[in-house]
């Protein structure tokens, strides 16, 4: 038997698979005939192998056995990837260590290293717990417990920046079942509010938002980042003038603290809902200011959210012509820093404004594009329909800082020839790529390009 390449990524996807099957109350056998309907049927004996961690599945029986369990494939895709994170981090640095870079790989926008650094964290934080001197002491057995929470929280902070908003609740929750501490559960309650809210759960991010708050009473940073959130739910729910009067409170209290990243976002946010509301000219004026403050920093995600929300504002007001450049420079800064949604958002809006400029041959590369980039990744659409959204539903809702590692890829976008650059130092994470001719899994690196400011 060849040598498995991937033992860490295999073990962790054949865990969850077995877990997968053990839930529906299926047998491996019956988890076969059930495969015998789909393209790419799966054999009992693969089956038994994939479980343990022995080999590294193919993407399309990957698909397969997604269809049959009924969930999607890019929960799969994603936990390749995570997985794939782990390597990039000593094996034994401490969580002290660990957390710490990814606080400022986050407050940076390099939300792929932040994770890494995070899954470091977690880690350790495990190997604590499970010390069998620490567990004896009650008091260091509460504060591990406490650690663990936190490292949760973390590690689902940054994995919804992302866009794995799924794989992040699942962490999210986690630390919750964990928490003691009020402040620590008004953080992962927060977190979650924004979760719901991209899986467009409004309802439950509403509720989730309103008992974060008076946790994060005692707390007056952590109670402006509930209330930003809080603003956004807002939004979605179309109480434009509460969630204006939030937004433009929590701005002041950002900026107040010196935070002008996070203030940044929130004038974005501001901007969106304001051209969102009928108040197109005051919101185009705040948007246009929220652009130019992200170049000023220099924060790629940042930058990438400012021009993508200024290009759907133009659209939302009918200046198609002044949308393409902001949707342009999203495309090329989300390409190369790999934040997936808003490639694919980016690459959405570009498709249907060459549609409407009758440039089929263009069209047909942002349709590439955002097919790519899109969470139903093997699921092939009717000629009639040629949306590159694959059927799936598209939220027009304010983003809320996130981004994500792509699950393919691409060289489609290139490099900006001026304008600000995006810092990113080192070399990105290995991440899935479709290679022509094979569909089979495989781990590559992309040289991210040198910070100018190393």
């Amino acid at each position: 038997m060849p040598k498995n390449k991937h033992p860490g990524p295999s073990k962790m996807l054949g865990r969850t698979l077995r877990n997968w099957r053990e839930f529906s109350g299926m047998s491996m056998r019956q988890v076969a005939r059930a495969s015998a309907a789909h393209p790419v049927p799966i054999a009992f004996d693969y089956l038994s192998r994939l479980e343990r961690g022995d080999i590294m599945p193919s993407l399309p029986k990957l698909a397969t056995l997604a269809a049959v369990y009924g969930r999607p494939l890019m929960e799969l895709i994603d936990l390749y990837e995570i997985e794939q994170l782990r390597h990039l981090v000593p094996r034994r640095a401490t969580y002290e260590v660990c957390r710490r870079l990814g606080l400022e790989s986050l407050e940076r926008g390099e939300v792929t290293k932040a994770i890494a650094c995070f899954l470091g964290a977690l880690d350790a934080a495990k190997r604590a717990r499970a010390d069998p001197e620490r567990l004896a002491d009650p008091k260091k057995a509460l504060d591990d417990r406490e650690r663990l929470a936190i490292a949760n929280l973390n590690v689902g902070n940054a994995i919804w920046r992302s866009g794995r908003h799924i794989m992040a609740r699942e962490y999210l929750e986690e630390g919750l079942r964990l928490a003691e501490s009020p402040l620590t559960r008004a953080s992962l309650l927060n977190i979650l509010t924004i979760v719901h809210f991209h899986l467009d759960n409004t309802i439950v991010a509403d509720a989730l938002s309103q008992a974060a708050q008076p946790l994060a009473a005692a707390d007056p940073v952590l109670l402006n980042n509930v209330l930003a959130y809080r603003a956004l739910v807002l939004l979605a729910l179309k109480r434009y003038d509460e969630a204006e009067q939030l937004l433009r409170q929590v701005i002041r209290a950002f900026e107040e603290r010196g935070d002008h990243v996070a203030a940044v976002y929130r004038i974005l946010n501001l901007g969106y809902g304001l051209v969102d509301h009928g108040k197109s000219e005051e919101g185009l004026v705040h948007l246009l200011d929220g652009v130019k403050r992200a170049d000023l920093i220099g924060n790629a995600h940042l930058i990438a959210c400012g021009v993508l929300q200024l290009g759907r504002a133009f659209v939302m007001v009918g200046r198609n012509q002044e949308a393409r450049p902001p949707f342009e420079r999203a495309l090329r800064v989300a390409t190369r820093e790999g934040f997936r949604d808003i490639v694919f958002h980016s690459a959405f809006y570009l498709w249907k404004l060459a549609r409407e400029r009758g440039e089929e041959a263009e069209a047909a590369e942002f349709e590439a594009i955002s097919r790519a980039y899109r969470v139903r990744l093997f699921f092939a659409v009717p000629p009639g329909n040629r949306s590159p959204s694959g059927g799936c539903r598209r939220s027009d809702k304010p983003m809320a800082a996130s981004g994500s590692a792509s699950a393919c890829t691409l060289r489609v976008a290139e490099r900006p020839k001026g304008g600000t650059k995006c810092h990113d130092g080192g070399r990105s994470p290995p991440r899935i790529c479709f290679v022509s001719g094979s569909s089979r899994i495989r781990a590559s690196r992309r040289t991210a390009p040198r910070s100018s400011m190393s």
